[in-house]
């Protein structure tokens, strides 16, 4: 074999490779219509999706860098992903993000008696800009109370905890808020 026909092998094996790329990166931007029931394949291939993305790019400043044409068709199924690149990537103003939402199952903060884990979750919380903060088996001690857990959370101002009585046998929620909460209530389903 000749240096032309390893140079023409060399050749023909990255640009099937580009386009195999292209292909799964394409096919992995349809991942997140997938339910986990119905396909085993996409969801994980959904997981990919970052790597993918930067494998594209990469590949096709290479193509670029060779001037070429091939660098389009990964730069192409690199905008196929534009549903998820936006999901992730915030574009435009601070003030056309909406507001945040957490939730968190704190196990009763592990029943600690100085709260740490409740005053350094509201750390996180308040560092991460949260505005809503929703809470599972939500609850005090003797040693730290629901006050305390109040006074710990006091960075969102407004909160709905269930009445112990309306949740007797449940395990306790609560949502705190910097924004208002009007028409709270706690709504038990048969099973």
């Amino acid at each position: 074999m000749g240096k032309a026909a390893v140079k023409s092998l060399f050749h023909l094996i990255l640009t099937a490779a580009t386009f195999v790329l292209a292909a799964v990166t394409v096919l992995a931007s349809r991942s997140g219509h997938y339910h986990p029931e119905s396909s085993t394949v996409m969801p994980l291939l959904g997981l990919a999706v970052p790597v993918l993305l930067v494998s594209c790019l990469i590949v096709s400043l290479c193509w670029a860098v060779a001037r070429k044409k091939w660098a389009f068709v990964t730069l192409i199924a690199f905008f196929f992903n534009w549903e998820y690149l936006t999901a992730v990537i915030r574009f435009g103003a601070a003030r056309d993000i909406p507001a945040t939402v957490a939730t968190y199952n704190v196990h009763n903060f592990g029943n600690e008696i100085t709260g740490y884990s409740c005053k350094e979750i509201a750390r996180y919380m308040r560092q991460q800009h949260v505005d809503v903060l929703c809470f599972q088996e939500f609850g005090g001690n003797k040693h730290f109370t629901a006050d305390s857990l109040r006074r710990a959370l006091s960075h969102w101002q407004y909160a709905l905890i269930p009445a112990d009585d309306s949740i007797r046998g449940l395990l306790p929620i609560a949502v705190f808020s910097r924004y208002p909460l009007t028409g709270g209530r706690f709504i038990t389903y048969p099973h």
